[in-house]
């Protein structure tokens, strides 16, 4: 569960103590691994599976961006 923080506290504290927070925090967020739902990994696996069977009903990168283009 969520711990409640009091704002009214952080902003008590000096901009160092701050700062040195905001890179705890940001420590916590980069250093733990993101979860990977897996039907979805299935389901990218099953596309790229039809891709690589069907690559004449697939667009190249280029084909792509000028689609995207014109329809923006």
């Amino acid at each position: 569960m969520a711990q409640a923080t009091d704002i009214n506290a952080v902003r008590k504290l000096g901009a160092k103590q701050r700062l040195e927070w905001i890179e705890r925090i940001r420590a916590t967020i980069y250093d733990e691994e993101p979860a990977v739902d897996p039907a979805m990994v299935a389901e990218m696996e099953r596309r790229f599976q039809w891709a690589r069977a069907n690559p004449e009903k697939c667009l190249t990168q280029e084909q792509f961006d000028a689609k995207m283009r014109s329809s923006a």
